[in-house]
C-alpha cells in the first residue's frame, strides 16, 4: 500500500469524524433550542394562568359589591316605601342616599331620605336575605331633623 492510499484513508477517516462530531453538534443545539422554546411557553402560559385567575377574583370581587350595593337600595327602598305606607313620610319623600350605614345595634341598617321640608333617617332591622321581600324588612324607628317620629316597642 502506497502513502498516498493511507493518506486518502486517513483523510476519509478524518472527514467521517468531522460530520459525525458536525451532526450531533446540531442535533444537541436543535434539542437545547426546543428545550428553551418549551421552557418559554410554560412560562407564558402559568403567567397568562396567574393573570387569569386575577381577574376572575377581582371580576368576582366586583361582583360581590355590586350585589351589596344591589341589597342595601333595595333595603333603603322597602324601608321607605313601608314609612310612607304607614303615614311617616310623605308619599313625595325619597331617598337622598342608596346605600345603608351600620348602626350600632346588629342587623338594624340606617337609610336616609328628604322632602324639600325636612330630612329624615330611617333605622330598619333585616330579618332575612332577600331584600326584595317586603317582609325581610322591619321598620324600627324613624327621626326627622333630630326628633323622633316614629319608633317600634318591644
Amino acid at each position: 500500500m502506497s502513502d498516498q492510499q493511507r493518506e486518502i484513508r486517513s483523510l476519509s477517516r478524518e472527514w467521517a469524524a468531522a460530520r459525525i462530531i458536525i451532526i450531533a453538534g446540531f442535533v444537541l443545539a436543535l434539542g437545547a433550542g426546543g428545550y428553551y422554546a418549551w421552557q418559554a411557553r410554560e412560562i407564558v402560559t402559568n403567567k397568562r394562568e396567574q393573570v387569569l385567575a386575577a381577574v376572575k377574583a377581582e371580576q368576582a370581587q366586583e361582583n360581590a359589591i355590586e350585589a351589596s350595593d344591589v341589597a342595601g337600595e333595595a333595603l333603603c327602598r322597602s324601608a321607605l316605601a313601608h314609612a310612607q305606607n304607614i303615614g311617616i313620610i310623605p308619599s313625595y319623600g325619597q331617598l337622598t342616599a342608596y346605600e345603608p350605614t351600620k348602626s350600632d345595634t346588629k342587623g338594624r341598617y340606617i337609610c336616609l331620605a328628604a322632602t324639600s321640608a325636612s330630612k329624615y333617617a330611617i333605622a330598619a332591622d333585616v330579618l332575612c336575605r332577600n331584600m326584595k321581600d317586603a317582609k325581610c324588612v322591619s321598620l324600627f324607628a324613624v327621626t326627622a331633623d333630630g326628633a323622633v317620629l316614629y319608633q317600634r316597642h318591644g
